[in-house]
């Protein structure tokens, strides 16, 4: 489960676009929000290349993506 808030700090600290970051990822803007508010799941190549993008930290790389319980659908 993606940790909104956390994903959008680091988007405005580096201050990137959606669109810009949904362009990288080959993605369209309503798909990368949908990811990013828990509708969808990002796959394991676009975590990857989220967190080259975004220069995610080390230590942040579980918070950002693996955050709270999981999710049973």
């Amino acid at each position: 489960m993606t940790d909104t808030e956390l994903m959008l700090s680091y988007i405005v600290k580096g201050r990137h676009s959606v669109a810009s970051i949904a362009e990288q990822l080959g993605l369209s803007e309503l798909s990368f929000i949908k990811r990013v508010a828990n509708i969808d799941d990002f796959t394991v190549s676009e975590i990857i290349d989220l967190c080259n993008i975004l220069k995610v930290r080390s230590n942040d790389y579980m918070k950002l993506f693996f955050n709270g319980e999981p999710e049973i659908r």
